[in-house]
């Protein structure tokens, strides 16, 4: 009988403090920087093209990159996600995620001006 109560209050111990070790990884739930930087240059190098030859069809690939970017910069201004984001994936990650935006709006005022041109 002695043995079956200590197995059973080490059994309850391991349950109370299992939650200490468990470790929550975030970055394996978010998009990659490589996904992020291939992403933005094909949404940029589309924008443009689109703005310069077919400026009405910016209405129709702005939602989609729109999207996108909605749903990835939605957890990076999370308190709590965007927090573990940042320590996990540091600062470049950061800076790249918030410039992936400028870069495409760039793109787009650029191909429409260049379009204008001609």
């Amino acid at each position: 009988m002695y043995k079956k109560d200590f197995v059973r209050l080490i059994a309850f111990m391991l349950l109370c403090f299992s939650s200490m070790l468990a470790h929550a990884e975030v970055m394996d739930k978010e998009f990659s920087l490589q996904t992020i930087i291939i992403f933005s240059t094909v949404s940029a190098a589309s924008v443009f093209f689109v703005a310069k030859y077919r400026s009405k069809w910016i209405f129709l690939v702005a939602p989609i990159i729109g999207f996108f970017l909605w749903a990835h910069l939605a957890e990076l201004l999370d308190p709590y996600v965007g927090d573990a984001i940042a320590s996990e994936a540091g600062k470049i990650y950061i800076f790249i995620s918030w410039m992936s935006p400028v870069l495409i709006l760039t793109a787009g005022l650029v191909g429409l001006l260049v379009g204008r041109r001609r």
